[in-house]
């Protein structure tokens, strides 16, 4: 009898065994089940520019365990991972969360993601992509074959907030001691002085002139001789650009018959002086063409 008793407890050993092995388990899968990665969303883009922009995201569930570490991760390669060093950190938690993004490239395609990590792991949101704006011109910029003298501000005709416009010098003037033309001749409706009127001067200056600083700037297409507003920008911005010499400069704006709108670069003041003078005392009067854009 002891025999079959003995035999009897060794199978029901093995038994008990089993059923607490697959207990263990149950319980090991059910406590690795219950702790997972965070589940996190990615905002859109914001304030982009040519160098920067704002994005984020927002971590809609933990996981089951603290998060440790967020933010958004970017690169100019798709199904970016967080593996260098293009990415913010916004601290830890749930929720949203905003980043600001810096030092980027200009006109270059790159792809963002939200990242979240908690101590399973690390979740991604969706992928989005963008493209960075130009770099705004600057003054002096190299620009149309020529230099940047003038980006409009609010306020002038033809401000565009979303689009920069302006003019540019040529680069090197394009004539030297050269007549304005026309002495004796009062050229209708080449007498505005403001800004936006110098290309329309000169296309009345060359309907009765065909000669003289009007018609030298508009021998290439576009070119123009510079209203008196227009070529006073051109002196206050002079240090900003190349070549400009400390003498006159024509402007299209014409006084009457026999005079027209010169200004002094060196002192900065604009003067009334004969059409068909070349120099002024010992300064020369010279000619600088102008293009929009």
């Amino acid at each position: 009898m002891k025999k079959n008793s003995l035999y009897i407890s060794i199978p029901l050993f093995i038994l008990l065994s089993l059923i607490s092995l697959s207990s263990c388990k149950k319980k090991a899968m059910e406590s690795q089940q219950a702790v997972t990665i965070p589940v996190v969303t990615t905002n859109s883009v914001s304030l982009l520019t040519h160098n920067s922009l704002v994005s984020g995201g927002n971590v809609t569930s933990e996981g089951e365990a603290s998060i440790v570490s967020k933010g958004v991760c970017w690169s100019t390669q798709p199904n970016v991972f967080l593996t260098s060093t293009n990415f913010t950190s916004e601290g830890t938690g749930s929720g949203l969360f905003s980043s600001s993004v810096s030092g980027l490239t200009p006109n270059t395609t790159y792809y963002l993601r939200a990242y979240a990590v908690n101590s399973v792991g690390t979740a991604y949101g969706n992928e989005i992509t963008f493209t960075t704006k130009s770099k705004p011109l600057e003054i002096g910029d190299l620009y149309l074959n020529g230099y940047v003298a003038y980006l409009l501000q609010s306020g002038d005709v033809g401000y565009d907030a979303e689009v920069q416009h302006g003019f540019v010098v040529s680069n090197g003037d394009v004539a030297k001691w050269l007549v304005w033309g026309c002495k004796g001749t009062g050229i209708s409706g080449a007498d505005d002085v403001a800004l936006g009127t110098g290309l329309q001067n000169t296309v009345d200056i060359n309907s009765q002139c065909s000669s003289g600083a009007a018609y030298i700037c508009s021998t290439n297409n576009g070119w123009y001789l510079p209203s008196k507003d227009e070529l006073n920008k051109l002196y206050i911005n002079k240090d900003l650009l190349h070549g400009l010499s400390d003498l006159y400069y024509w402007s299209s704006s014409e006084v009457d018959n026999d005079n027209a709108w010169a200004i002094n670069f060196v002192t900065g003041n604009a003067e009334s002086i004969s059409k068909d003078q070349t120099q002024v005392g010992s300064l020369g009067v010279f000619t600088r063409a102008f293009k929009n854009f």
